[in-house]
């Protein structure tokens, strides 16, 4: 798989709890892009975030501040593959989280 990858320091935070937080957002994500010059490292204008990651980030104003299209892809990155090789379009297996209790039961609350 041949692909750039833009990284967010959301501060050693996950991404999930980061978008809710603030670290992985709009204004973090417009920053990265123009701090990277990503209009002249790639030909596209697409973006694929975290799936668990969108409730951070308005992807129609980043479309506006930089021109790239935000798509949301699988909730692993072991499944990011399979959606590249989908065109795109989420597989049933890559949008569905399912949390087993036990691992729900060490979750600090």
């Amino acid at each position: 798989m041949n692909v750039w990858l833009l990284v967010l320091d959301t501060k050693g935070v996950n991404v999930w709890c980061a978008a809710g937080k603030g670290t992985f957002g709009t204004d973090e994500l417009v920053r990265s892009i123009q701090a990277a010059n990503l209009k002249q490292v790639v030909r596209h204008r697409d973006l694929v975030l975290p799936q668990l990651g969108a409730t951070g980030v308005a992807a129609h104003e980043v479309k506006r501040a930089t021109g790239f299209s935000v798509h949301y892809g699988p909730v692993r990155a072991r499944d990011i593959q399979a959606y590249l090789a989908a065109a795109g379009r989420p597989r049933r297996q890559c949008g569905a989280l399912l949390l087993a209790l036990e691992s729900a039961s060490s979750w600090r609350l």
